[in-house]
């Protein structure tokens, strides 16, 4: 079972920046893999006044610093080229915001990156740093048990709240039933009603009827 505090699979840099993102009222996409990034993973993708960015939050592991099991710290170095390239190359805008944090100061670090990093398209003036922060600190596998156990069990429903992958809010909600912190029961991948079109109205028995 992962721990409920930190080990949900999302790195806190991650975390900082979506709640940033978020504060700015930013429509994002999170951990995206489509037919265009041939196989890598981009942590952020937007859309901002007609132009398309994409940001890589850049912790200690690879990117020139420490190797990542066989890959020399050339190769990671050789990935990250690959990365921009494919991503220029599909008309977006790189923006890589150093999260090579020293011990003791990740906080004011990743802070003081994204202002550096973003300040030139995005007023960061009235953002609540300290409350992306603490909401940084906070579990995503405890957000989607929470989110579970208060009656939202689709899994359409638990991905737009929670803005995780389904694929990961599947893992999590497993977990959860197999270690018996939530009763064992379907997942429901989609919710019905969210798909009846909207002149239609309920009557007796879950029955329903055009208007």
């Amino acid at each position: 079972v992962p721990c409920p505090t930190c080990n949900d699979g999302f790195s806190y840099p991650e975390k900082f920046m979506a709640n940033v993102l978020n504060e700015l009222n930013v429509q994002f996409k999170y951990h995206v893999n489509e037919p265009w990034t041939q196989n890598y993973i981009y942590d952020f993708l937007f859309e901002f006044n007609n132009r398309k960015y994409i940001i890589e939050t850049d912790g200690a592991l690879g990117h020139g610093h420490k190797t990542i099991g066989i890959r020399t710290i050339e190769t990671t170095l050789e990935i990250d080229n690959i990365k921009d390239d494919i991503a220029k190359n599909n008309g977006y805008q790189m923006i890589r915001i150093d999260c090579n944090y020293p011990d003791g100061h990740r906080f004011e670090y990743i802070k003081n990156s994204i202002i550096e990093s973003l300040s030139f398209i995005f007023d960061l003036s009235k953002i609540t740093w300290n409350k992306c922060h603490i909401q940084s600190l906070e579990s995503n596998f405890k957000k989607i048990i929470d989110l579970y156990k208060n009656e939202t069990r689709y899994l359409d429903e638990l991905e737009e709240k929670s803005q995780i992958k389904k694929r990961t809010i599947i893992k999590y909600i497993t977990e959860a039933m197999n270690s018996g912190i939530i009763e064992k029961d379907i997942i429901l991948s989609t919710n019905p009603y969210k798909n009846i079109p909207k002149n239609i109205k309920f009557i007796k028995g879950d029955q329903y009827r055009n208007t």
